[in-house]
This record gives structure tokens, C-alpha cells and sequence, in this order.
């Protein structure tokens, strides 16, 4: 069933009074006032008793306010909204993934939060994910179709996806053991579940595919002044802790947690490298010194050293490098 259409001008803190006055004064004037869509998906977006709720929301709220600005907000299937964007003037996308496909067809403010795309399991299942090869082997996996994370797994070489309509049926599917994984990003998976009228708590996650970042795009007719206004107030919600404290109230810490490597991982690649060049260091040393012996001491260090690169390589692989991708749509 298609999501409810809803539309509602946004004021500042302090009343309408205020968004009339800077109305008045043209701060927001129609030429340049905004229309944000957005499909209902907490905690980013949605509508509760009528009002739009989530922590993207907020950051809009936060945003306007501190630009003295009254643009208003509508909500739709992620389909209709994504394509007004790309056709009508002065409108802005919430909250798109970025990636290489889309970075023509947007400018973009953000990011507004680090996603990571996910694999999730029944805690009872006793699955071990350890890579995406692990991965192709289960029974199947819940998509949404159209989804970017759906269209990730395809481009990976997965063939055991159990496409569904609506996000919903992700959780009710793993839930009654009709799929053996769900796919979801670690942000929306709770409240996805609780949608759907299913326990969150019984899920865990498995496998972290991609890290990937959530954007306002804004619409090309948008003037870049007023993206780079918006750019700059986020990036000053970010720094005086605004940000944190809007995202801490709908997020939670261990979600946002999910796939990130203890601190000895994370030091894990630097000190592979610091091997790497401390043993070629040695071997050239020893080496010049042509005493008895040294040529195997020196070939013993490069092995070591070119173990190091092998470990360096690793962690570079799958820790420092980050390729992102669209969650949803």
C-alpha cells in the first residue's frame, strides 16, 4: 500500500510568528524554498501522529533554524520521491546513499550518518559468516527489491536472494525461518523490525558487507551558495555537538558500533607496515655486512618483511579501504 502523502511547513523553535517575519524578509523566499522528500523510514524519517518524526528530521529542523529558513517537508514511496527530485526544481532527497552513479545527478550536503550494510541472523540459527563466499552458501537472504543493498549482493555474484516488496517483510521472513539471512543497514534495522511487529532481539549480526555514508541531496537547479550554507551548518552541528546528541536519541550506541574493529584491530595495519619496513631495514644492514651467515639472516628478515606486506595488504583490504553503497534506493 503506498505510503501516506503528507505535507507540513517547517518553523523554527520559536513559533510561527518567526517563520512569518522571515518569510517577510525574505530570507526564505519562494524562489529559493526548499522542498525536502523523503519516504517514511525511521529512525531517519517519518510520520508520527501526523507530525515528522526521526533523527534526520532533526538535523533539517536544526539546519533551518540555524539558517533562518521555513522550507517544508512532504513524504512519499521512495520511488516517487527520488524521481521528483531529478525533475523539479528546489528540491532536496532525504537521506540517499552516495555513490559514483549518483554523484551527477545530485549536490550533496552531508554526510548525515556512516551506515554499514549488514547481514543478520536468528541468535539460534548458530550461522558463521566469515566472508561473502560464506554468505552465498546459506538458503537464501531477504532483499527489498530495487534496493541498493539488494543491487550490491547482485553485483557481488549472489544468486540466493529472496527479493521482497516492502522492507517489512525482511524481518517477518528471518524471523518464521523463510530465509536464513536478512539484509539491512545497522541504523534502520531496529525500528525496520519493530515496523514490522517483530522482536529485534532475536537478530544479531553476522557479517558486515560495506560502510557507507547518508546524504541530503539537493536537487542540480539548487543554487551552490545554499548547498554550501547547508554543508557548513551541519558541518557546525557536528563540531559544537549537536549532531551527536540529535542522533544519540534515536540510535543506539550498539548499533552504531556494529563492524567497527577493536582498537588493537584497527592499529593492526600500521604496525604490519612499520614491520614491513623495519625488516627490510635489517636485511640491507646485515647484508653489508658480508659476515658469515648473514646472506641467510638477511633472507630470513625479507621473508618475514614480505609476510608483513601479505598481513598489511590484509587489513589495508578489508579495514582502511572503504567503498560505499546505497542502502536504500
Amino acid at each position: 500500500m503506498a505510503l501516506m502523502f503528507f505535507s507540513v511547513i517547517i518553523s523554527s523553535s520559536v513559533g510561527l510568528a518567526e517563520t512569518k517575519d522571515i518569510q517577510s524578509e525574505g530570507v526564505s523566499a519562494d524562489s529559493d524554498h526548499l522542498t525536502i522528500l523523503s519516504s517514511e523510514l525511521l529512525p531517519f524519517a517519518a510520520l508520527r501522529d501526523g507530525n515528522p518524526v526521526g533523527f534526520g528530521v532533526e538535523i533539517v529542523y536544526e539546519i533551518m533554524r540555524r539558517l533562518e529558513r521555513a522550507d517544508s517537508i512532504e513524504f512519499d514511496d521512495w520511488d516517487i520521491v527520488y524521481k521528483r527530485v531529478l525533475t523539479e526544481p528546489n528540491t532536496v532527497l532525504m537521506p540517499p546513499s552516495r555513490t559514483l552513479e549518483r554523484e551527477a545527478l545530485f549536490k550533496w550536503v552531508g554526510p548525515l550518518i556512516p551506515e554499514k550494510i549488514v547481514l543478520f541472523a536468528r541468535k539460534d540459527s548458530g550461522l558463521i559468516i566469515k566472508s561473502p563466499k560464506d554468505a552465498k552458501k546459506v538458503g537464501s537472504i531477504a532483499t527489498v527489491s530495487g534496493y541498493a543493498s539488494e543491487k550490491l549482493l547482485k553485483a557481488m555474484g549472489f544468486t540466493n536472494l529472496a527479493s521482497q516488496r516492502s522492507p517489512l517483510q525482511g524481518p517477518d521472513a528471518l524471523k518464521f525461518g523463510r530465509v536464513d539471512l536478512w539484509i539491512n543497514s545497522n541504523i534502520t534495522m531496529k525500528k525496520t523490525a519493530l515496523a514490522a511487529g517483530v522482536d529485534p532481539d532475536l537478530f544479531e549480526p553476522v557479517f558486515v558487507l560495506k560502510e557507507i555514508p547518508s546524504y541530503l541531496a539537493f536537487s542540480k537547479s539548487v543554487p551552490d551558495h545554499l548547498v554550501n550554507q547547508w554543508q557548513a551548518a551541519l558541518d557546525d552541528m557536528k563540531q559544537d555537538g549537536t549532531w551527536e546528541r540529535i542522533v544519540s536519541g534515536w540510535v543506539p550506541a550498539d548499533l552504531l558500533r556494529i563492524g567497527s574493529p577493536p582498537r588493537q584491530l584497527a592499529m593492526e595495519p600500521y604496525l604490519a607496515l612499520a614491520n614491513v619496513i623495519l625488516a627490510c631495514f635489517l636485511s640491507i644492514a646485515i647484508f653489508s655486512l658480508r659476515s658469515k651467515g648473514s646472506g641467510w639472516l638477511s633472507l630470513l628478515l625479507l621473508i618475514y618483511g614480505a609476510h608483513s606486506m601479505l598481513r598489511w595488504g590484509m587489513f589495508t583490504e578489508n579495514h582502511i579501504i572503504m567503498v560505499y553503497f546505497p542502502v536504500i534506493s
